[in-house]
């Protein structure tokens, strides 16, 4: 059986490659109790918010997989505050 291969825009490989991976996450915050047991903690940020804003910065994301959207872009494209983007951001 083969795998089969993705082809992607060449102008938008980096962008593709960044979308494909935040629809790939899965949010959550694991941590350690007193018995050295993993268990998840909610951050109280809902993790739909998170993955639009991480969906709207991957599409800056240039060919070398960087991307520099300013607060303003991401506030105008995201309908969120910076105080909101900087904490899904933290």
């Amino acid at each position: 059986m083969t795998t089969p291969v993705v082809k992607l825009n060449r102008g938008r490989r980096g962008t593709d490659a960044a979308s494909a991976w935040v629809r790939a996450m899965d949010l959550r915050l694991f941590v350690k109790d007193e018995d050295g047991k993993d268990r998840i903690v909610k951050t109280g940020i809902p993790a739909n918010d998170v993955k639009h804003l991480l969906l709207t910065i991957a599409q800056y994301v240039d060919h070398d997989g960087r991307c520099f959207p300013s607060f303003q872009t991401l506030s105008d494209v995201t309908n969120m505050s910076w105080d909101s983007i900087k904490r899904r951001l933290a």
